[in-house]
């Protein structure tokens, strides 16, 4: 890759090209900037001769970002923050009179195991706080962090990039569960049990066959798929309705136990234990707020 020569590029060239990336056109762009489409446009060819990439190519949707440009967001949009925070200093933060909105990204399973808790903890702490939940996976987190369309990604995240932070929350596996009066089953589910009772199966994009199917697979067994649905919290509602199993994430499974009316136990098999995370922007590490919602979102894991 060919240097850059850091002489040639100011803080206004690096704010140009942030707007292009968040709006995908040079009009949007001038206005949120304040300026005129020529600057914008004089603007972005400096920042073309500096890369020597064309940074936007146009297409269906816009402006699209090349993928050396993708590769850039991130870290200037890190820099950015930087820049700002050095220059104006952090606003001091009061958790029992803030009234601001914490965007966090969750995914299903998460959000069943912690957001009682956290919303809960919120409450109590920030009375006048907005929680604000999107929905996120592994795939798509990273771009809603650098959009600053979430604060905090909750969830499994096995790849974060360079101007990303990540600590771990605790450690998710799957159990079994059912309704012991609509199934008269022995807890440990047996194998045969297992494959010969019809199954509750979450699956986000509608996929009959998961984790579990593949490792049933490996063995040579077919397990019976009932129903299928994205919806991790209407699974467990359903288990109690319908005499069907479901294989459920262990700490969303042990709050549907607690009321008694279904029982929960180990696969028939053995399986791994996966890692769930916080993640966020490295120039979120000194933002007050910011770090208020990750101590929440800690005692929430707990």
């Amino acid at each position: 890759m060919n240097d850059i020569d850091l002489r040639a590029v100011d803080l206004n060239l690096l704010k140009t090209f942030d707007a292009m990336a968040r709006e995908g056109s040079v009009t949007r762009s001038a206005e949120r900037l304040g300026l005129g489409q020529s600057a914008v446009s004089h603007a972005l060819n400096r920042l073309r001769e500096v890369t020597r990439d064309e940074l936007f190519v146009r297409g269906a949707g816009g402006m699209e970002p090349t993928a050396r440009a993708r590769d850039l967001i991130g870290p200037i949009r890190a820099a950015l923050a930087g820049i700002e925070g050095a220059l104006f200093g952090l606003q001091a933060f009061d958790a029992a009179r803030t009234e601001q909105s914490f965007n966090v990204g969750i995914t299903d399973d998460v959000a069943a195991a912690m957001m009682p808790d956290l919303a809960r903890a919120l409450a109590e702490a920030a009375p006048g706080a907005v929680l604000r939940l999107r929905d996120v996976d592994s795939a798509n987190a990273g771009a809603m962090l650098d959009g600053r369309e979430i604060d905090l990604a909750l969830g499994q995240f096995p790849v974060h990039a360079a101007w990303h932070r990540q600590r771990p929350l605790y450690e998710e596996d799957h159990v079994c569960i059912h309704d012991p009066n609509l199934l008269d089953l022995d807890t440990p589910v047996s194998i045969d049990d297992f494959i010969r009772h019809p199954h509750i199966v979450v699956s986000r994009g509608g996929e009959e066959a998961d984790f579990i199917d593949h490792i049933l697979a490996r063995r040579g067994l077919v397990r019976r798929v009932a129903l299928i649905t994205p919806y991790l919290m209407l699974a467990g509602e359903l288990v109690r309705r319908l005499p069907m199993l479901a294989c459920l994430p262990r700490r969303y499974a042990s709050a549907c136990a607690e009321g008694g009316d279904v029982v929960l136990g180990p696969l028939p098999f053995k399986t791994s234990a996966t890692q769930v995370s916080m993640m966020w922007r490295t120039s979120d590490d000194i933002s007050p707020a910011q770090a208020f919602l990750r101590d929440l979102a800690l005692e929430a894991a707990l």
